[in-house]
């Protein structure tokens, strides 16, 4: 059918745009462009453009519908799309959400809960060399912003969406997580306004959902209160907002390679942060390093909050306390390192940094050693303990026996206690550390750096005098 002019001039600037960007993001043509059809304004402007240019992408294009069984009339929608497909002459698949959304996701609000799912169906439908393309346009990635500016959020989150991205599907469970995702939004730069006036001209009635009316929804709030009274403001703040968006971005990504450069030299070589290097660098730096790290302890970004309690956790030197990062994950500081994982994996990181090679186990019973300088070994290979002759004390056997706070008082009225605060031993695993005695002496609790080496034994200090 005809159409006017200036609607064929905006058909074919936008279509020249989506060009530049697909030849720009891909080197390489996706083998497939699967475009999420809800067979609303956006998804079906974005497909009709995508039609017309679909001989010089060399992409085949194939639409999915994902039924959400929200609302009664979910199944008159999936119809619906089903009609806009054959007039468009593409394929279609439509998925359909099996059980409830909300009960498949609780604890997350209802918008969140149907975005996992959808991307749950775009995930399963695609294949290798594929990329799901959504009709995001300049108005909803204005809309992002500001809901992350509402957020508090930092650079990552004020930079909005990205042109092509990659999304790690589930986001909310690393463990599960089967790899990454790509998405393309070819109209991030396009004004909602006119890629509607797309369908119309083709006689096309775009399906509507009610729920988009629904100003209680935080998003629907910004679209129909704050958006017309920032344009009415300025004109130009839709435009002006996506720019400082794509600013951000770049910002984003500097400081990101910054952190992760950092992070490679303050990395412990086990897995940790060693405190006194990440205070000494910028605090910008310190929040995006420690963001970084616990992401790839817990698998997803922490909180504000929690970034911030991990960084005042090693500002105050503390080795006692613990901060719950995520469900049961935990943060600690170890002998100047800082660590993440669960309670038994913290104390494993408390017994390494520590160096201790001993406590023997607590069912372990008395032993004899028959020579001076013995080692005496435990079934396990890693717990041994070396004898060292006492003074004077005649070449016999002497008695290895375990020694706990209430047995034994170190030198000068020292406890223990006190002697294994002295000497750094994490209050994580103080409780387990069994000291070793030989008669009235108390022995020192071997280090690494103490290691038994090439069959020669290893020489133990003593850390007490004996009792009066």
């Amino acid at each position: 059918m005809s159409q006017p002019k200036s609607v064929e001039r905006t058909i074919r600037a936008i279509q020249q745009r989506l060009l530049h960007a697909f030849r720009a993001d891909f080197a390489t043509p996706p083998k497939r462009l699967l475009v999420g059809f809800s067979g609303g304004s956006d998804s079906l402007a974005l497909s009709l453009v995508l039609k017309r240019v679909a001989g010089a992408m060399l992409s085949s294009i194939k639409l999915v519908h994902v039924n959400h069984k929200l609302r009664p009339d979910s199944n008159e929608d999936a119809v619906a799309a089903s009609t806009l497909a054959e007039f468009l002459d593409l394929p279609l698949v439509i998925r359909e959400i099996q059980g409830d959304v909300r009960q498949l996701h609780p604890g997350v609000g209802i918008e969140e809960a149907a975005r996992r799912e959808r991307y749950l169906q775009f995930q399963a439908e695609c294949d290798d060399g594929d990329v799901i393309v959504l009709g995001h346009h300049a108005q909803d990635q204005a809309e992002t912003i500001l809901l992350h500016l509402m957020r508090g959020a930092g650079l990552q989150g004020a930079s909005g969406m990205n042109r092509l991205s990659s999304i790690d599907v589930p986001w909310w469970n690393a463990t599960e997580a089967s790899g990454a995702l790509p998405v393309w939004r070819p109209l991030l730069g396009e004004d909602r306004e006119e890629l509607r006036t797309i369908p119309s001209v083709f006689s096309l009635f775009p399906v509507e959902d009610p729920s988009n009316a629904d100003k209680s929804i935080r998003r629907n709030a910004l679209r129909h209160r704050v958006i017309p009274q920032l344009t009415e403001i300025d004109p130009g703040a839709i435009e002006a907002i996506g720019r400082f968006g794509m600013i951000v971005l770049g910002e984003d990504r500097l400081l990101a390679q910054l952190a992760s450069e950092q992070a490679n030299e303050i990395e412990d070589g086990m897995g940790g942060l060693r405190v006194g290097l990440l205070l000494g660098i910028d605090v910008a730096l310190q929040r995006r390093v420690v963001q970084q790290w616990l992401k790839e302890c817990i698998g997803e970004s922490p909180s504000f909050e929690r970034v911030s309690a991990v960084l005042a956790l090693a500002a105050s030197g503390s080795e006692s306390a613990q901060i719950e990062i995520f469900h049961d994950k935990l943060a600690g500081s170890f002998h100047g390192s800082l660590r993440c994982g669960d309670g038994s994996t913290l104390c494993e990181h408390a017994r390494r940094d520590a160096g201790l090679i001993l406590p023997l186990s607590e069912d372990q019973h008395p032993r004899s050693i028959e020579e001076a300088f013995a080692v005496v070994r435990n079934d396990d290979p890693r717990e041994y303990l070396a004898a060292v002759p006492r003074p004077n004390h005649p070449y016999s056997e002497m008695i290895v026996r375990h020694v706990r706070d209430d047995e034994l008082i170190v030198g000068a009225g020292t406890s223990v206690k006190e002697w294994m605060r002295r000497e750094r031993i994490s209050p994580w695993i103080r409780d387990q550390v069994t000291g070793i005695a030989l008669d009235d002496r108390m022995w020192w609790i071997p280090r690494i750096n103490d290691d038994y080496m090439d069959g020669e034994p290893m020489y133990v200090r003593w850390a007490a005098e004996e009792k009066n």
